[in-house]
């Protein structure tokens, strides 16, 4: 049964191979990340790609007109994007 998956931080590392890994599985992915270029030019048909960044407002209504307009649903969400704080965890 092919899924809906949205999947965060995916211009590199671990999200962008998630990214591989469930489009060719036949999953739809709904791709998101600050930039969008590294998942854009693989032209993956059933890839949407979306710049967004998880602390703006107006980035996440975006994806929500997406996922009501476009697929109605979510079957999962993999919450892999991160915020690098290089200092002591004692200053954070």
């Amino acid at each position: 049964m092919i899924k809906n998956i949205v999947i965060t931080g995916t211009s590199r590392g671990i999200g962008y191979e998630l990214v591989a890994l469930f489009t060719d599985a036949g999953h739809n992915v709904l791709a998101l990340s600050r930039n969008e270029v590294p998942i854009s030019g693989l032209e993956i048909s059933n890839c949407y790609c979306m710049p967004c960044d998880i602390t703006s407002a107006s980035d996440l209504n975006k994806v929500s007109e997406f996922l009501k307009n476009e697929w109605k649903h979510v079957d999962s969400l993999i919450n892999n994007s991160g915020y690098l704080v290089n200092k002591p965890f004692s200053k954070l």
